[in-house]
């Protein structure tokens, strides 16, 4: 369980991961994906950069768009295959 980690670094490593994959966005909003991330226990409960591989999975790309991080958490807490 990484809740060990403070917040801030947390999202500072979780940040720095996003802004790894996605080169050509805005690090802001990559700053604030991870915030947001942050405030999810699921995700909290894995490393910084775990729970941005977490989140960036191929099969989870419907979730990405437009912020919709409640569907993700859902979707973590019952897995179901997207078609």
């Amino acid at each position: 369980m990484e809740d060990d980690i403070p917040t801030d670094m947390w999202i500072y490593y979780c940040a720095r991961q996003l802004k790894m994959h996605w080169r050509t966005v805005d690090p802001e909003q990559l700053d604030e994906l991870a915030n947001e991330l942050a405030k999810e226990p699921i995700l909290r409960q894995l490393s910084p950069q775990a729970a941005a591989a977490k989140w960036m999975e191929p099969d989870l790309i419907p979730f990405r768009v437009g912020g919709r991080t409640e569907e993700f958490v859902s979707w973590l807490q019952n897995p179901r295959r997207i078609e």
